[in-house]
């Protein structure tokens, strides 16, 4: 590893100092090249064999992590699938019960809408006229717009 950053090193000192003007300067520039090329092949040769073992025991630590949690998620995930059940099923109860008190209520208002009458007294007995005609039911206050005519030309 010693020699891999001597050499790095000893290379960018090369490479810094040149400056291609001339083809001799080129050339030179080209041997720097040529030898940052060997360096590249060198370090990549020496670190392969150790990221390899790295990445074999790299995957040996995911499988016995898959195996460990291939015994408790399915547990998991039926338990939760459980809740779930049973949550919307409690949610369906709560909504029934709900609508039911809504309904009740609705119902107890028109009930008791219908004992009043206009004047907001208890009817006791539906009111009857004396003459046994029935009455013309009242308007709902408003009039009928009347029906505007042209003066003949």
């Amino acid at each position: 590893m010693e020699d891999l950053e001597k050499l790095s090193t000893d290379l960018a000192a090369q490479a810094a100092g040149i400056q291609v003007v001339d083809q001799a300067s080129a050339s030179r520039a080209t041997e720097i090249i040529l030898a940052g090329k060997a360096l590249i092949k060198k370090i990549t040769g020496y670190f392969e064999p150790i990221k390899k073992k790295a990445r074999d025991s790299w995957q040996g630590l995911v499988d016995l992590e898959k195996a460990e949690l291939s015994k408790v998620e399915p547990i998991v995930n039926a338990l939760n699938q459980r809740v779930s059940n049973w949550r919307a099923e409690e949610d369906g109860k709560r909504r029934a019960a709900e609508t039911a008190a809504h309904r009740a209520e609705e119902e107890k208002q028109r009930l008791e809408k219908r004992s009043y009458g206009r004047s907001g007294r208890l009817r006791s007995r539906p009111k009857v006229s004396g003459s046994g005609l029935k009455k013309r039911p009242r308007s709902s206050g408003r009039r009928r717009p009347r029906r505007l005519t042209m003066p003949p030309p």
